[in-house]
């Protein structure tokens, strides 16, 4: 970095400070009362073999990212390549375990250097990807509700409440996608009547910024690349599932309770929502609510749940941390000032 950089706002300072302390809270709640001897008596015979398998299915679940991502960006840049996706995709997670949501300005600007592409377009991408994290965890709970045997939402009467709001959510996205894709003449007349008048350096801006969130976004025209979207969608979901599962047997949990794929759909579903919380990587958030599933909705212990949720979470946030650093690092050493260039214009983007 070079001397004049530009300080640390008061509001990133507060922001980061409110994330981290939010973790602290649902740290405490989640490990307030665990019987530690019997938490270490069993993480002493957590299986090692089944932790490389965990970690290698938990980075599955990325590398099907990217492939996805690449499939959403075949409309900007046909030939994407997977292996700079996957690099920026984990550089992205590792940036979001420290500051939340930075991840996927970091991630859209790597991709755009890697590859020579628009970054906005990039970011309409990620944007259409999110968009499609929503339907599939919406389609996630709902399913797990059907799959468990009683009222889910009785037990956690805030579920419904969440989904209610994403569904409000991909409602209004939806209604946003169908202007820029379909009249984008009226969104052009609404800047020109509006924001033209007062700059037009803005207005113009604003006009670049849609026609390239469109490019972004104008894979959905592709029937080919929204089958293949829909295939790798239903793959991620399915490997995450079936590594929720393989957490049970990496923690010795089916020894003493019945395990099932349904089970471990049920504790994905839910526990997703941990992640979405602003804390860094989900710490406490996800410990929580997934303690809360084992323990309310199957009566495991308190002590292999948080043992459970601590696991799993460990190695995804410690796999994301060194694939992520090995991966900037490499493509620094192979792009030159790409740290540098990333790091101004990422603070250009939190400034603006």
């Amino acid at each position: 970095m070079t001397s004049d950089k530009k300080p640390v706002s008061g509001k990133e300072i507060a922001g980061t400070l409110f994330s981290v302390v939010l973790a602290l809270i649902f740290l405490y709640i989640a490990f307030k009362g665990i019987d530690f001897n019997l938490f270490w008596q069993s993480f002493s015979k957590v299986s090692g073999i089944l932790v490389v398998i965990f970690a290698i299915s938990t980075v599955l679940s990325h590398w099907l990212r990217a492939l996805r991502w690449k499939v959403l960006l075949s409309n900007v840049k046909k030939d994407v390549s997977v292996h700079h996706a996957f690099g920026a995709l984990m550089v992205g997670y590792g940036v979001n375990n420290v500051i939340p949501r930075l991840g996927e300005i970091t991630r859209a600007l790597l991709l755009g250097q890697y590859e020579g592409i628009s970054r906005i377009s990039t970011l309409g991408s990620i944007m259409l990807e999110r968009f499609i994290d929503i339907i599939g965890f919406g389609l996630s709970i709902l399913i797990a509700g059907a799959l468990y045997d009683g009222n889910i939402y009785a037990q956690f009467p805030w579920l419904k409440t969440t989904f209610i709001i994403g569904l409000i959510i991909f409602a209004l996205f939806c209604v946003f996608l169908l202007f820029l894709l379909k009249h984008p003449v009226i969104l052009e007349k609404l800047v020109l009547n509006t924001v033209h008048r007062f700059s037009k350096r803005s207005s113009e801006f604003i006009l670049t910024t849609l026609q390239k969130l469109t490019n972004g976004f104008s894979v959905l025209g592709s029937s080919g690349s929204v089958i293949k979207t829909l295939i790798l969608s239903a793959a991620i979901m399915l490997n995450y599932g079936f590594t929720s599962y393989l957490g049970f047997y990496m923690v010795g949990m089916d020894k003493i309770m019945n395990c099932s794929f349904s089970m471990a759909w049920i504790v994905m579903s839910i526990s997703a929502i941990g992640v979405m919380i602003p804390t860094p990587g989900g710490i406490g958030s996800y410990h929580t609510i997934t303690k809360a599933v084992l323990v309310m909705l199957y009566a495991a212990e308190a002590y292999s749940s948080i043992l459970y949720a601590f696991l799993t979470h460990a190695i995804s946030y410690v796999a994301s941390i060194i694939i992520g650093l090995a991966y900037f690092f490499s493509f620094r050493k192979r792009y030159g000032k790409l740290k540098q260039s990333v790091i101004e214009e990422v603070e250009t983007e939190e400034s603006t």
